[in-house]
């Protein structure tokens, strides 16, 4: 793996790692956790080679332009206990987004962050545990910012957008990042309070899913509902034909219908 490092930087309780280039900032920030480094410990990488979302066989395209890093964090609670766990990146960034560009970035379950019908941005977490303890998460956030469609791949073009097309602008990363950190940082305070039903009702202000009629695509089968509602943790509750009730954890693919 690269290092490249360009500089690290302390702002606030924020220790920030900024790289050149990595084949995932996850990678980095969680060699960071072996090695002790502490909670807030951040990674940022101008580009990454091999950036991946919530499945390690899709790949995220993450050229220069890009805001492309991951957060250490080490709860002291039982991971049973982080209620709104799943759920508060993808709040943060999608707050942080309409608050910074006044676009009306929207939550499309589980974790896409949408502008309009394309992706803008996208969460993933990775947790390391012991006998239900996390030893560590490391939460990872890309944001397609300042680049604009012909730096896409030609499969891309009517599915992802960024920023800079959405505004004509050109954002400042830092700021950018900065206010989702600080965000982060307010939200994962009322998670370990045991305050999840604030981050539920966030959830549910920035969500592009609830209310819709939805199909869920996985690999064991394929369920058609309307979504009513996520649970505390991060689960999609379908309301079905018959009026049954289903509890979605994950899917490959979810398709408004």
């Amino acid at each position: 793996m690269k290092s490249n490092l360009l500089r690290e930087e302390q702002r606030g309780s924020f220790h920030i790692f900024y790289f050149n280039e990595l084949s995932t900032t996850q990678e980095k920030a969680k060699e960071f956790a072996t090695k002790g480094r502490e909670e807030w410990t951040i990674v940022v990488s101008a580009t990454q080679t091999a950036g991946r979302g919530r499945f390690h066989t899709r790949n995220w395209f993450s050229p220069m332009g890009g805001l492309w890093f991951s957060v250490l964090l080490r709860p002291e609670i039982n991971f049973d206990e982080l209620k709104g766990f799943s759920l508060f990146p993808s709040i943060s960034a999608a707050w942080s987004i309409q608050k910074l560009t006044g676009l009306n970035a929207l939550i499309k379950w589980p974790n896409d962050i949408i502008v309009g019908k394309k992706k803008i941005a996208g969460t993933v977490i990775e947790s390391k545990i012991n006998m239900r303890k996390a030893i560590y998460s490391v939460v990872g956030i890309g944001i397609n910012a300042n680049f604009l469609e012909e730096a896409f791949p030609k499969h891309l073009n009517n599915k992802a957008t960024s920023l800079l097309q959405k505004t004509g602008k050109e954002i400042r990363l830092d700021e950018l990042l900065v206010m989702i950190l600080q965000k982060m940082r307010t939200l994962y305070g009322m998670i370990i309070r045991g305050e999840s039903f604030r981050i539920i009702e966030e959830y549910h202000k920035l969500s592009d899913t609830i209310g819709r009629k939805v199909k869920i695509l996985s690999e064991e089968s394929n369920i058609t509902g309307k979504a009513k509602r996520v649970g505390e943790n991060g689960a999609l509750i379908l309301e079905l034909s018959d009026g049954s009730v289903k509890k979605i954890e994950t899917c490959e693919y979810l398709i408004y219908t």
